[in-house]
């Protein structure tokens, strides 16, 4: 029963939806905003304005558990927030440096992180002179430190060069094996092609949430007609040109 405004325009208006370990999982809705009030809202960067959200029957906001649970989720925001001024390195060590993490075994994660998303080389380079692609997957090397259980994603690859998304989307593949990865996106095709659960999102209420392959059953195998279907959930206003996207 999530509820969520922002500037007086409601952004979750009741929303429900549960998601078990490991695997992909995504959401959509044709609103950015949405779907990154969801991502904050999910990973305890904000606060709801009502509803609850746990983490195996443990509330996010309890106050004695409530910091452990949130070391067990990485974030991966829309937008960078990290400091230009700042290494590689030196952010994912400070970032290892806030979670707790021992130094032996932030060194190792960092390492790991680092050739995970094809980073090694640029350990010693500022962040500010990395390019919007290698920002972003800096921001997912950032996100696996403290090694996560679940990792939330708010469009992981939008506005990215096609090599940069197909590390990303190599990455993704392999942690949906062994953990939970929850994607928010507008693009129906990537959602299609990454997760094995989809939700749909319309003006702050959830109008689907089905297997991938119950929606292939009940819609057919067509890619085409699939995006159609999804678009048909979301709000009417939206035109047929804004919803062709969707291709990475």
């Amino acid at each position: 029963n999530l509820k969520a405004s922002e500037n007086n325009k409601i952004l979750l208006d009741g929303l429900s939806f549960e998601i078990d370990e490991k695997g992909i999982y995504a959401i959509l809705s044709k609103s950015s905003d949405e779907l990154t009030v969801l991502a904050d809202v999910l990973s305890g960067v904000v606060s709801l304005d009502g509803g609850s959200v746990f983490y195996k029957d443990v509330l996010l906001t309890d106050k004695k558990k409530g910091k452990e649970l949130k070391s067990k989720i990485g974030y991966v925001p829309k937008n960078s927030f990290l400091y230009p001024d700042m290494t590689v390195f030196e952010v994912l060590d400070f970032t290892g440096k806030m979670r707790g993490v021992s130094p032996d075994k932030r060194i190792r994660q960092i390492k790991e992180a680092l050739e995970l998303l094809m980073l090694s080389n640029k350990s010693e380079v500022l962040v500010k002179s990395l390019s919007f692609s290698e920002n972003k997957r800096l921001l997912f090397a950032n996100a696996l430190i403290g090694n996560p259980n679940v990792l939330i994603l708010d469009e992981p690859c939008a506005n990215v060069m096609s090599e940069d998304a197909e590390i990303i989307r190599d990455v993704i593949e392999m942690l949906g094996e062994r953990k939970t990865v929850l994607i928010l996106t507008e693009k129906v095709t990537f959602a299609n092609s990454m997760a094995k659960y989809i939700g749909i999102i319309s003006n702050g209420k959830m109008v689907l949430w089905s297997t991938l392959d119950n929606i292939k059953e009940k819609l057919g195998n067509d890619s085409k007609a699939l995006s159609k279907t999804f678009i048909a959930f979301t709000d009417s206003s939206i035109s047929s040109a804004d919803s062709a996207g969707g291709e990475e």
